[in-house]
């Protein structure tokens, strides 16, 4: 009798122990799940897409390509107001470098930017700010996995909810595309209780294609002028 009561104790404590990485629902498989496309998108080399932002009236569209580790292009699309202006950023020693181009006077705008500005502006958390986070309990995953339209054979999104963070948005929902990892949709609250802030909404998307770094700094054609500021006292 003494054996079978600690035989059943012993494996009450292992179910407890186990369980939460067995249940697809609990929170310490959420993480596990973040944590694994997170992965997958480190593992990307480079990434070109139609990004749709919403954050007012009106939807901005781009075309966004990203080389890594930290190289980024955006042509924006629409609204036609800005349509055709082009935005790139590359890592150098000093910072970043910073490209804009503005088609309608010919102008291209180069400027470097302190690598602690930029950071400083982002208001986005860093993977180490996420996963100290987490550890601490200060973060929170919740996961609800996609599920299967049976009369056209589409899944929708594996969706997480991430609360807790630190910075300007503190509640991120991200949804995925269940069979690659990658973004469909991003959500920023301002207000974890709210409306969103932003959505950004990734459409044909692309991944490992093979860009160079000339992809992301070509002009065509050439701008005839341009403007190369003196860098700020301290920059």
């Amino acid at each position: 009798m003494v054996v079978a009561v600690l035989l059943l104790g012993g494996l009450v404590a292992l179910a407890t122990l186990v369980w939460p990485w067995l249940d697809p629902l609990s929170p310490a498989r959420a993480t596990e799940k973040l944590l694994a496309v997170l992965s997958t998108w480190n593992g990307v080399r480079d990434f070109s897409a139609q990004i749709a932002v919403r954050g007012g009236k009106e939807e901005t569209l781009a075309r966004v390509l990203f080389l890594s580790p930290g190289n980024l292009r955006i042509d924006v699309l629409a609204p036609e107001g800005l349509a055709g202006e082009v935005f790139a950023l590359r890592p150098v020693a000093e910072g970043w470098l910073f490209v804009h181009y503005r088609p309608w006077i010919d102008l291209g705008i180069e400027a470097r930017i302190p690598a602690s500005k930029l950071e400083n502006s982002l208001g986005l958390p860093t993977m180490v700010q996420i996963l100290e986070g987490i550890r601490r309990g200060r973060v929170h995953v919740s996961y609800v996995p996609a599920q299967t339209d049976i009369a056209f054979g589409e899944a929708s999104s594996d969706e997480f909810d991430v609360r807790g963070l630190p910075g300007e948005f503190p509640r991120i929902v991200l949804r995925v595309n269940p069979a690659t990892g990658l973004p469909r949709e991003v959500h920023l609250y301002a207000d974890p209780t709210g409306q969103p802030t932003l959505e950004i909404e990734a459409r044909n998307v692309t991944v490992n294609a093979g860009l160079e770094l000339r992809d992301l700094f070509r002009l065509e054609p050439q701008p005839s002028h341009w403007l190369r500021p003196a860098p700020s006292p301290g920059a």
